[in-house]
């Protein structure tokens, strides 16, 4: 597959992660995946995608060495923090170079029927008097994969 010339085959191999992250698809189970292991019904469901069109989706992240299956608990993850750093660095040169993006963060972030945003610490207060109620919509393998220690939880 060598043509001789280094520059030339090394980016041809770089092209290999640039096609696997070249799918909006493929970006939104980066960023699921980015929070913890999903197993691939998980993320159909959560994706809206078929079984088989997210098992395609996912295989073209494995192969470009993004994600692995881990076939004896049906669960896939990143591979490695420095996919968390790509997509993270993707995401920051396309907001402040695409005028669409900025265009449709800021209206996600102003339309939010007057949210009130607290520092990390006002809302464990808040949560620990009694002030507010937290409701977690995550999925069960999310919120398996993290929550906040101390917080009562009440499934229904």
């Amino acid at each position: 597959m060598s043509n001789g010339n280094f520059k030339h085959d090394l980016f041809t191999e770089f092209t290999r992660a640039e096609r696997a992250l070249s799918n909006a698809n493929r970006l939104e189970f980066l960023e699921y995946l980015a929070q913890g292991e999903h197993c691939a019904n998980g993320l159909a469901e959560v994706s809206g995608l078929t079984a088989a069109n997210t098992s395609q989706q996912l295989q073209q992240l494995r192969h470009a060495g993004l994600m692995v299956c881990h076939k004896d608990e049906l669960k896939v993850s990143l591979n490695v923090n420095d996919v968390i750093t790509l997509f993270h660095a993707l995401r920051c040169v396309a907001e402040r170079h695409l005028v669409d993006v900025e265009k449709r963060v800021n209206t996600n972030q102003t339309v939010k029927d007057n949210l009130e945003t607290l520092p990390f610490q006002e809302r464990l207060e808040r949560i620990q008097y009694g002030l507010v109620t937290v409701l977690d919509v995550r999925l069960p393998e999310d919120y398996a994969a993290g929550h906040v220690a101390g917080v009562q939880v009440s499934q229904s």
